[in-house]
């Protein structure tokens, strides 16, 4: 009795968008009812954004002290910007009448600032980290924290200095003309 095989083979190709590591199962089916199945582990390699975030100062009650990141992600197709401060997520463009507002500023083809500009400095938002959270096509979720360190007294030195000398040259000049 002589048997015959017939060899069968079929390629399947595609994109498969896991976290990182992953088992994937193949099951195949005959025509007389056999059933196989392999199971191959799979640990992805997920290419991150490089993220550059510099802390900023304020000092409590400043109005919109600005914390900004720099995000460079050639190769990768990024789906949306938002910060985590807390238990709260906000999202790039949205309104938020609380304290917050992020926009994103294109430095090239590649990367972008993201600003996130708080209206007014609060004795808690020094206490925290913010998370600048880059949000690809595939869902995979890179993180990067940012502080807003708190300085003394209520002015920005040199600036608040030169505000203040300005508006005294110009009482003196009133007053002498004035009179």
């Amino acid at each position: 009795m002589e048997t015959q095989f017939t060899k069968i083979s079929k390629t399947i190709s595609g994109k498969v968008f896991i976290k990182s590591v992953h088992l994937i199962e193949c099951f195949a089916h005959s025509q007389l009812g056999d059933k196989h199945n392999v199971k191959l582990n799979v640990k992805a390699k997920i290419y991150d954004p490089i993220i550059t975030c510099n802390n900023s100062y304020a000092y409590e009650g400043q109005m919109n002290p600005v914390l900004a990141c720099t995000v460079d992600y050639d190769g990768l197709n990024i789906k949306s910007f938002k910060f985590e401060i807390g238990e709260k997520t906000f999202e790039e463009g949205k309104h938020n009448p609380d304290f917050v507002k992020i926009f994103r500023e294109q430095l090239s083809e590649t990367k972008v600032m993201v600003h996130l500009i708080v209206y007014q400095a609060k004795g808690w938002h020094f206490e925290r980290e913010f998370y600048l959270l880059v949000v690809q096509a595939n869902g995979h979720v890179t993180r990067q924290a940012v502080r807003l360190q708190q300085t003394s007294g209520s002015g920005g030195g040199i600036v608040s200095s030169f505000l203040v000398a300005c508006v005294l040259v110009a009482c003196y000049y009133l007053m002498k003309f004035t009179q």
